[in-house]
Formats: C-alpha cells, structure tokens, sequence
C-alpha cells in the first residue's frame, strides 16, 4: 500500500512539473508574439500522454 501512494505522489509531481514547463513554454511564446493579454491553453492527460494545444490571439482595442 505505502508503494502505491509514493508511486501515486511521483505521478503526481511527475504531472504537475510537466503542465508548468508547458504553461511555461507557451506564456514565453505569447510574450514574444505580444499577445499576452489574449490566449488560451487547454491541457489534457490520456494514459500518460499529454498533450497541450494554445490558441493566440491579436485583438487590438478600438477605442
């Protein structure tokens, strides 16, 4: 049992150090295409495998 929750604490971290590097690569991609103030990232986790897509948007305000 004490296995399986260190395995399940590794797993864990494991996932969340990943999703920060991701969050991390695209937040610096936003940056240098000045569009910080607009974009959208969605992450998903499929038996192991994840996967980050990010949209980037250039609004300009018009008034």
């Amino acid at each position: 049992m004490e296995i399986n929750q260190q395995y399940s604490r590794t797993k864990k971290q494991s996932l969340k150090n990943e999703i920060i590097c991701y969050i991390d690569e695209i937040v610096d991609t936003a940056e240098k295409m000045n569009s910080l103030d607009f974009f959208t990232i969605e992450i998903k986790n499929h038996e192991g495998q994840l996967n980050a897509e990010y949209t980037l948007k250039n609004r300009k305000k018009v008034y």
